[in-house]
Parts: C-alpha cells; structure tokens; sequence
C-alpha cells in the first residue's frame, strides 16, 4: 500500500509540473461527469456481489460528549440496474442493542426503510426523509447506502492533488431540493474513492464535511480483491460534531440469500437466523 501512494504521489507531481504552463493546462482533457460520479458510486458502496461487515460508530457532539454503535451490516447487489438490500443489526449498546434497520435500495425512485425498536417491539415504515440524520448521528439516512449519481447535474471542474492523492474535482447540484445545494467531491484518478466531500447550503456557506481517512484492501473467499473505506468521518458545521464511521471486519462475496432480507428476520436476533459467513 505505501509503494502504491508513492507512485500516486510521484504521478501526480508529475501531471502537476506538465500542467505548469498555461498552454499545458488548456490541453488536460477533463473526463465525462456523469461516468465518473458513477464509478465513484460504484466504488463507494458496491464491491463485490455481496458484503457483510462489523462496524462501529463514534459520534460526538458539540461539548465533546461521545457515543457509540456497534453494528453488523449485510448488503447484496441485487442484479446490475443498481438495485440493492441492507440490513443493519445493532449489538451495543444497551439502549440500541438488537435494533434492526433494513433498506431496499431503488435506483431513480425512494428506497424502502424499515426499523425495528425492541422497546415497542414491533416492526415499522420509516416515513423519514431519506436526507435525515441516522439515530442521531452526522450521516444521513441515504448516505448508509449511498446517494444515486443520477441525483445530481456533475461538472468536472480541474485536476487537483488531495493530501497526495490524484484527483478530479467534481462540483454536483442537485436537481431536486435537498438541504444542501451544492456538493464538492475529490475523486481519485485511478481508485474513484471519493476522498473528500463538501456540502455548501443556499448561502454558499460550508456546513458539512465528509472525509475518507482510511482505505483498506479485503479479499473474497476466492481471492478477488476490493478496495474499502474503512474509516470515514462526516464534520458537522463549523467541525463542531462529528460521526467516525469504522467497518472493522469484511467478508465479500459470501452468498448471502435474498431471503436474509425479509421482514421476519427484523425482530428476531441475528443469531436466530442467519446461518452465512460472519467477519
């Protein structure tokens, strides 16, 4: 990994020096938006055929009081339109311990969310606003499975360096109102990890951040390889709060059913039914 981020570095130098001149800088041919938002997606939340991960959050507030979630998390690709299931089963702590939270993911339409509270011990809709925080932390509803490139207008706006890494910037509006309007993704040349996002409201002002701050490389059980994020935080306005997201343990490719994914699972323990690889 520290031999690839050199060449990284050494090849963005590179193109830095060769766009020196203003002559240069006219000649850099910019890539298409729209495929590389798309790959960006596909690069974020769609490795693999399927996935199942042991996360942690760390949410911390203003006054630096901190809370955490210990999850598993299963995800399927369901063909390749895009579609997809999640299903999220909380272990700690006590007050979150054996929630559970599923999502059918639709492309060009509202994904479908379910939760179950054990506290009311029944089942329900989730009417939220896909763009609402998620149990109270800095992360979106629909950013735990990802925004559709489809969303937004992109335009790729220069060719810039983030902390060494090769990247395109792309600016994206998006076409229906949502709570930002405006939204800045660093996108590696070669990876399409989004290492960094920004997300400015109707005034043009800054009101939340997300970073990639760790990536890691996992192998399926038959030796395919993928690229993750496995540490990524979302700031808050002014870096006052902050959400650190950790996927602690991966497994791809493991052969989960699509029956994983059925209603009846959300009240039952994660023990008491899903017999699959765990991480």
């Amino acid at each position: 990994m520290i031999a690839r981020r050199v060449v990284r570095l050494f090849l963005g130098v590179a193109l830095l020096a060769a766009l020196a001149s203003p002559a240069a800088a006219q000649k850099l041919t910019l890539p298409a938006a729209d495929p590389l938002m798309e790959r960006c997606v596909r690069a974020w939340y769609y490795a693999g055929t399927d996935a199942i991960a042991k996360l942690r959050m760390e949410i911390v507030n203003r006054e630096g009081e901190k809370r955490y979630r210990v999850m598993t998390m299963l995800r399927k690709n369901m063909g390749d339109r895009g579609e997809q299931r999640y299903l999220i089963y909380f272990h700690e702590p006590g007050d979150v311990r054996r929630m559970t939270c599923m999502v059918w993911k639709h492309v060009n339409a509202n994904d479908e969310r379910w939760m179950f509270v054990p506290a009311a011990n029944r089942v329900r809709r989730v009417a939220a606003p896909e763009r609402s925080r998620f149990l109270g932390s800095d992360f979106t509803r629909e950013e735990f499975a990802g925004r559709d490139a489809s969303a937004d207008a992109h335009r790729v706006d220069r060719y810039e360096l983030y902390e060494g890494h090769p990247c395109w910037v792309v600016e994206s509006v998006p076409k229906k109102p949502v709570e930002h309007t405006r939204m800045t993704t660093w996108v590696d040349t070669t990876t399409f990890i989004p290492w960094k996002q920004e997300f400015r409201d109707r005034r043009g002002t800054l009101f939340r951040t997300y970073t990639t701050d760790k990536v890691g490389e996992f192998a399926s059980s038959a030796g395919r390889k993928y690229l993750t994020i496995t540490e990524r935080t979302l700031w808050g306005r002014d870096n006052a709060s902050y959400t650190k997201l950790y996927f602690e343990s991966v497994l791809y490719d493991v052969g989960i059913s699509d029956a994983d994914f059925a209603a009846a699972h959300l009240h039952m323990p994660l023990d008491a039914w899903y017999r699959g690889a765990r991480p």
